[in-house]
């Protein structure tokens, strides 16, 4: 974690709170990296990418559990429709590392969830303060359009709501846009899908050939270490140069 400790900003002795987005084909070690970062909070919540890896890659948590509710749709005119929601049992209180048991929330409603448990607008219902791990991004967040305000207002007031988040995909092509300009810094893995020119531009123009240099340096390492990444910072072509000059890419 020695490069990954750079792109963890302090400002006037205060630690800022991280947007980290892990991006690798599966298997490359993007959870077991992910979990490195836990000590930073003393309560961390994680959303696996389902229930079948969590005996392994998430063992030795506790359990907890969403249900769903019905709410009024303010942007029906009619006051008719009604939408899901969910809530957590003991969100605001637990201590210590907990998952989320995926497998009580339905198919249908996947991108109905984080904005449930994000939402601002019920604080006695939304996740605070601790380590927020979602580890595959594209089940529940849409990788294109605009991001419901119950999720982009948490990731802008991150610091102010004391949440560090975590997210894990397999293409670039799966980070919503808006990310970067939240300040989103990536943690690149093994990939044979590079970022697509629509990807590519979401980044700053002096970061673009960088972010590919990288993706080719971590796909030649990768041939006899799977499991090797490189951090990256969208908007910061310096602190690239540096991560590279140390890495040797």
């Amino acid at each position: 974690m020695s490069a990954s400790k750079q792109l963890v900003r302090v400002n006037k002795g205060i630690r800022e709170s991280v947007l980290f987005v892990f991006i690798g084909e599966p298997g490359t070690g993007k959870s077991t990296i992910m979990q490195k970062f836990m000590s930073m909070n003393t309560r961390n919540l994680i959303i696996p990418s389902n229930w079948s890896e969590v005996g392994e890659t998430w063992k030795n948590m506790g359990v907890l559990k969403p249900s769903s509710y019905l709410i009024r749709d303010t942007l029906d005119p009619k006051g008719k429709k009604q939408i899901v929601r969910y809530r957590v049992e003991h969100l605001t209180t637990f201590q210590g590392n907990k998952v989320i048991d995926v497998r009580l929330i339905a198919d249908q409603h996947m991108y109905q969830f984080i904005p449930s448990i994000l939402d601002a607008n019920a604080p006695d219902l939304s996740f605070r303060y601790g380590g927020f791990y979602l580890d595959d991004m594209k089940n529940y967040i849409a990788s294109v359009g605009q991001l419901p305000q119950a999720i982009s207002n948490p990731l802008r007031a991150r610091r102010h709501i004391g949440v560090d988040f975590f997210f894990a995909c397999h293409r670039f092509q799966d980070v919503n846009s808006e990310f970067y300009g939240f300040g989103a810094k990536l943690f690149i893995f093994k990939t044979n899908t590079p970022p697509s020119p629509a990807a590519l531009d979401r980044i700053s123009p002096q970061c673009q050939a960088q972010l590919i240099r990288i993706i080719e340096g971590v796909n030649k390492r990768a041939i006899k270490d799977r499991h090797y990444y490189h951090p990256f910072d969208p908007s910061d072509a310096q602190l690239n140069d540096q991560l590279m000059k140390e890495s040797g890419i």
